[in-house]
């Protein structure tokens, strides 16, 4: 490693990384080109989700939301046979493509243009991106950066999240991720079927994805009101899919989440 801590790379291989980085950045730089506001939007999909699924996902956003910024759809390899079987295999991939997507966010981060990253992960991908933003935010700080500038950091939103609510807390809360971010949302419905199913399977007290206002604690009300830009939605509404985890499926989601990059606050006051 060099005096950073930075990992040498080989000669070969840093000269391949170099040119896949460059074309990254040349193509971003020409979507850039035709948009207003020099933003990006960072889909992370999740389990049993192939890349032409997640392409859907972000053009239909990109659509309804007027065609505003750049949207990007990170892919990873899910979609594993099986029930369980799968399940476990495309959490392990999760684990696998962490190194990748903090490569990538550096990628994007680094193009001068870009002004803002905003991060929309579904799913297990609300793990898989949270794991890296954490571990991008520990170098920076490590470095004595602030990572909402040098990483561009503005949204972070965690729709229908598979993750368990107690690890959530110490990743968000405890690690103070919320300082580093512009604001974090998690967008969460008690009648989730796909995220009921992970809480029998690994045994958790309580998903985030799925967690009933009725059972949030005076307690913890308190706690989340301390930190001004954290924000859990509970969505009830219909046209979640089948299991009522396809978020991009509800119109009203949809809405909420639109006003919510344009920088809208939660409330009825704010149009929320």
């Amino acid at each position: 490693p060099d005096k950073n801590g930075q990992p040498i790379l080989g000669a070969q291989f840093s000269k391949q990384l170099n040119t896949a980085q460059e074309i990254i950045q040349n193509t971003v730089r020409k979507r850039l080109e035709l948009t207003e506001r020099k933003n990006i939007l960072l889909h992370v999909h999740g389990i049993k989700t192939q890349l032409g699924k997640t392409l859907i996902d972000a053009a239909l956003t990109y659509h309804l939301y007027g065609r505003q910024d750049v949207p990007i759809a990170y892919s990873w390899p899910a979609g594993q046979a099986g029930l369980v079987r799968g399940y476990s295999g495309d959490r392990e991939s999760g684990e696998f493509t962490v190194f990748h997507l903090k490569e990538f966010i550096r990628t994007i981060a680094a193009i001068d243009e870009v002004e803002k990253i905003n991060f929309s992960a579904h799913s297990r991908g609300t793990d898989v991106i949270l794991t890296a933003l954490r571990e991008l935010i520990i170098e920076a700080r490590a470095s004595g950066k602030d990572p909402r500038r040098s990483l561009k950091l503005s949204n972070l939103i965690l729709l229908a999240p598979d993750i368990d609510a107690s690890v959530a807390s110490q990743r968000v809360i405890a690690e103070a991720l919320t300082f580093s971010l512009d604001r974090i949302t998690v967008y969460t419905n008690n009648h989730d079927g796909a995220i009921a199913a992970a809480t029998k399977l690994f045994a958790s007290s309580q998903r985030l994805g799925n967690y009933d206002v009725s059972e949030v604690t005076e307690r913890q009300k308190e706690s989340l009101k301390r930190f001004k830009n954290y924000d859990i939605i509970f969505y009830s509404g219909e046209g979640g899919g089948l299991l009522e985890h396809s978020y991009y499926q509800s119109p009203a989601m949809l809405a909420d989440y639109f006003l919510l990059l344009e920088g809208k606050k939660p409330g009825a006051g704010n149009g929320r």
